[in-house]
């Protein structure tokens, strides 16, 4: 796997009714632990290719908290702080709305959405099978989205259609740049969806060569590379 310089973001994706999700969390390191401030975070959104509302990202007023509350394109929320060599653990909720993705991403980098080199990983969790076809600027098939957790390499700008089933396609016609790459699935939820309404707490550790994601304390996700 390409070495890539990591950061912790938030991101949620939502294609048909409006879908609330909020997040609690801390982040622990060697030279800084304690609670994540939201407000201090940044939104970026891929183009719409289903909906045209944008993302609603809205921080408690203490900060210690977060909730995207339209539905739309993926959407980011990403951290001032990079996430290697640390481990952090919040609570994640879905309390309204249908069964898209919700989840995380680690080597994301502000511009990623437009950027034809970006490569990161993202930690995503479905509610329910989906089979879905979007809209432009999606040039793609139509694809399946598993319920069920996961990890996936993105590499370069992948449609809509791309992101969703976890595929490369390949566009136009002989592209093979832009795509995802499903790594594993989940150990115990890799085939079971997320129940609404009810908080689940992740943890993920993440250090030169391995990255595990833990849900409510049990070991999802593992996978070892060469994380710079």
């Amino acid at each position: 796997m390409k070495s890539m310089e990591f950061r912790l973001l938030l991101i949620l994706f939502s294609t048909a009714t409006s879908s609330t999700v909020g997040f609690v969390g801390q982040v622990e390191a060697q030279d800084n632990a304690g609670p994540i401030d939201f407000g201090t975070w940044t939104v970026e959104s891929h183009p719409a290719a289903c909906v045209s509302d944008p993302a609603v990202w809205t921080a408690s007023s203490d900060g210690l908290s977060v909730c995207q509350s339209q539905n739309g394109q993926p959407t980011f929320l990403y951290s001032d702080f990079l996430a290697f060599n640390t481990r952090f653990q919040g609570k994640i909720v879905v309390d309204a709305g249908d069964d898209d993705y919700i989840g995380f991403a680690l080597g994301f980098q502000p511009g990623d959405t437009v950027n034809p080199n970006a490569e990161y990983l993202l930690i995503d969790w479905k509610k329910d099978d989906q089979l879905a076809k979007f809209l432009a600027p999606s040039d793609t098939p139509a694809s399946m989205a598993r319920r069920g957790l996961a990890v996936s390499r993105v590499f370069g700008t992948p449609t809509a259609d791309e992101l969703w089933g976890h595929v490369n396609f390949g566009h136009p016609s002989s592209d093979l740049n832009n795509g995802v790459e499903e790594l594993a699935r989940g150990l115990n939820l890799g085939d079971t969806g997320w129940i609404r309404g009810r908080g689940y707490v992740f943890r993920c550790e993440f250090s030169a060569n391995s990255l595990n994601v833990f849900v409510d304390g049990n070991l999802e996700i593992n996978i070892t590379g060469t994380f710079k």
